[in-house]
């Protein structure tokens, strides 16, 4: 026989579920926000025009790797994911 939860514990697990999405809504306005300021400052253009000059295209891939590499270390990692380190 399968046991059913009760409004109570439903209505707790409901709010439980909510404070993760709120975190995870949050993220995303504040990425979509920060998406459109760099836009609208034309900062990929900048960078495109200062780098082309100055870095051998060989560079780049890699320093893109690296610097992805050394932001994630920086990071915490999240609770799924802390078990491999």
């Amino acid at each position: 026989m399968r046991k059913f939860a009760t409004v109570r514990e439903a209505i707790e697990t409901w709010g439980k579920g909510w404070k993760t999405m709120i975190t995870t809504i949050i993220i995303l306005l504040l990425a979509w926000s920060l998406s459109s300021v760099i836009k609208e400052l034309g900062t990929s253009r900048y960078l495109v025009d200062l780098l082309s000059q100055s870095t051998p295209k060989i560079v780049l891939p890699a320093a893109i790797f690296y610097a992805g590499f050394v932001y994630q270390l920086f990071l915490p990692a999240p609770a799924t994911v802390r078990w491999a380190f």
